[in-house]
């Protein structure tokens, strides 16, 4: 004999806890100061920075280097060239990125450098495909992902201000 058995219901769900409001407000407001900040931060940092280099080549000492090596940093890595140059009876051996369209498969035996002459290790190359420019043209990534914390923060604080107003109509 087959008993009529009742299946048992399965438990509802649990509802989702909302994060309280003040957590909300928090990282919207770190999010939307962040992006700022890189979105104002960046362009600036790159400005400084192509500064420095215009200045080296305009008040620096001016040797050749021999481009010793180049190491391509595959898809995660960074290219860079290894320079040796002598400056004040002294050799120096030193990295620099390196970039452009053909990276670092490239170059010449023998390149220019401005040497500030207070710090010989700060140098500028003679091509805007070294270390300085390539990061100022990368600010614009920089600059881009600021932009979006900043959306991401005021987006956030937009739904916020949406939310309250609902709830008091």
């Amino acid at each position: 004999m087959a008993q009529n058995r009742k299946r048992p219901q399965p438990a509802p769900a649990p509802q989702r806890s909302q994060p309280p409001k003040w957590l909300v407000i928090v990282f919207g407001t770190a999010l939307a100061l962040l992006g700022l900040a890189l979105l104002i931060g960046a362009p600036l940092q790159a400005a400084n920075t192509a500064g420095h280099w215009s200045d080296l080549k305009a008040g620096g000492v001016s040797v050749p280097a021999a481009v010793t090596k180049t190491e391509a940093g595959g898809t995660k890595g960074v290219d860079k060239i290894k320079l040796s140059y002598t400056y004040g009876g002294r050799a120096y051996e030193t990295w620099t990125r390196c970039g452009g369209t053909t990276g670092c498969r490239e170059w010449p035996a023998e390149v220019r450098l401005w040497i500030n002459p207070e710090d010989p290790e700060d140098f500028a190359k003679d091509s805007d495909s070294t270390d300085t420019w390539v990061h100022v043209r990368g600010t614009w990534l920089w600059t881009l992902f600021g932009l979006a914390m900043t959306a991401v923060g005021f987006l956030i604080f937009y739904l916020l201000a949406k939310d309250a107003r609902a709830k008091r109509s």
